[in-house]
């Protein structure tokens, strides 16, 4: 690890650390959902945070005063019901580094929960300074996070999942039953231990629909309140970014679009996971960018002739333009600032993420 990777971990740990802190001496209890096994030190993402919903409030307010007290910026504060996300950015590196906090209670598809909060805190397990879930409901949230999102268990999540389900299959049948039921827990439970993940994939097109109806035939009042208060606070979410690049010809525009992106998936910039690059004359362009900023996501737009994008959107758009083989950066009326090529995804990063922390009025 050479001298700026070190720097790199050091500010994120830092934070992470303190956050976690303050949540033990506030009596905040949680879980850290995956990826735990190296925190503080090794940050792989984001970083899910299972808080029970009386706490996440609190939650959040930990990790804000955190933020303020090792003098991080703050990009995205959104607070819903059963969900918050927090992006945090700190100019004290040779180049920023984001950590964002998601809080969850409990594991939810669309505000209906297929792991309850109160047992999973109730099963947490001590690991190192911070906690993690029990074994079976870390394979549960896993599995059936991706199961319903996105109908499939990619490759790298696969043999974790079986390792947790392998040391103890009865628990997690036990404890998937609550979202399944017992008949399709047991089935869910023996495709996992066979490693039949194509099965399992192919359940998953009709697991949403099961899900729903058992939610609402096991808790008709709990679902629809919850189910009613995610479409509330969808309205509340987040907008994304804009960055259009203008007129660039001598700077390999579609490798700089490549490079912004790399870096918004590495440091989960805004809300994933929608980040795409749109070609400003295709079909349905604009159409796209709305879409992808509502989502709360980054869309990166190659416009060869810096021509105007002529849509309406809450926060203004991220102008690169070129001058004289020299970029620049403009948002709205602010004065341009010229970035160096070898270091223009960074900088770039960096005016958005100063711009939106100063839009916001959040703390630095």
């Amino acid at each position: 690890m050479n001298e700026f990777q070190e720097k790199f971990f050091e500010e994120g740990t830092q934070l992470l650390q303190l956050v976690l802190e303050r949540l033990e001496s506030a009596d905040i209890p949680y879980c850290i959902e995956r990826n735990y096994q190296e925190y503080p030190n090794i940050i792989t993402g984001d970083v899910d945070v299972l808080v029970l919903r009386g706490d996440l409030g609190a939650a959040v307010r930990e990790a804000q005063d955190a933020a303020r007290q090792l003098e991080w910026g703050q990009f995205v504060s959104y607070v819903g019901t059963y969900v918050a996300h927090l992006g945090f950015y700190s100019d004290k590196c040779l180049s920023r580094f984001v950590l964002v906090l998601e809080f969850f209670v409990g594991a939810a598809w669309r505000g209906l929960q297929f792991l309850c909060p109160e047992r999973a805190i109730q099963m947490r397990q001590r690991h190192g300074f911070t906690w993690k879930p029990n074994p079976a409901h870390e394979a549960i949230i896993t599995l059936i996070h991706h199961l319903l999102y996105n109908h499939r268990v990619y490759e790298k999540y696969r043999s974790r999942i079986g390792a947790l389900v392998v040391a103890s299959p009865a628990l997690f049948e036990e404890e998937l039953s609550y979202a399944l039921g017992p008949r399709m827990a047991r089935a869910f439970t023996s495709l996992v231990l066979a490693e039949d993940w194509d099965e399992l994939e192919n359940r998953a097109r009709n697991l949403r629909c099961k899900f729903l109806v058992r939610s609402f035939a096991s808790r008709p009042l709990r679902s629809a309140v919850a189910v009613c208060r995610v479409c509330i606070d969808t309205s509340k979410k987040s907008d994304g970014v804009v960055i259009s690049l203008d007129s660039i010809r001598n700077n390999s525009p579609e490798l700089l679009a490549d490079e912004l992106i790399e870096l918004a998936v590495r440091w989960h910039i805004f809300v994933p996971p929608n980040r795409k690059k749109i070609m400003f004359q295709s079909k349905n362009a604009a159409k796209l960018v709305k879409s992808t900023v509502a989502s709360g996501g980054v869309a990166v737009v190659l416009n060869p002739l810096g021509e105007e994008l002529g849509i309406s959107l809450r926060y203004p758009i991220v102008h690169v333009e070129e001058q004289d083989s020299v970029l620049s950066v403009r948002i709205g009326d602010k004065s341009a600032q010229r970035v160096l090529r070898d270091t223009a995804p960074l900088e770039i990063w960096n005016v958005v993420l100063q711009h939106r922390n100063k839009v916001l009025g959040l703390h630095k």
